[in-house]
Parts: C-alpha cells; structure tokens; sequence
C-alpha cells in the first residue's frame, strides 16, 4: 500500500508539474521549472495526506 501512495504521490506531482510548465505563459524556462517543481511537490503533499485519510495506514 505505501508503494501504491508513493506511486500516486508522484504522479500529482508529475502531472502538476507538466501543466504549470506548459502554462506557464510570459514567464522564463528556470522560473516556470521551479514554480512546477514547487507546486507539484505541495499538490502531491495534499493528494497523500488526502489518501493517508480515506485509506488508513495498518
């Protein structure tokens, strides 16, 4: 079950990343990584503790 959180943590991450690269509109190659790179990481902190609290760890 932890590698199936793992797994569905870095995939928000990933797909969060992706999109705030992609629209990243008027804004610089670095900066649109690291916004991406941030905000990933936060939304992927939110999907597990959301998983964390449907699904309890035994």
């Amino acid at each position: 079950m932890e590698f199936l959180r793992f797994v569905i943590f870095a995939a928000a991450w990933g797909f969060m990343w992706r999109w705030v690269v992609i629209n990243r509109g008027t804004w610089g190659m670095i900066f649109g990584n690291i916004a991406g790179a941030v905000s990933g990481f936060i939304v992927g902190l939110v999907v597990l503790s959301i998983t964390l609290s449907v699904v309890p760890m035994q």
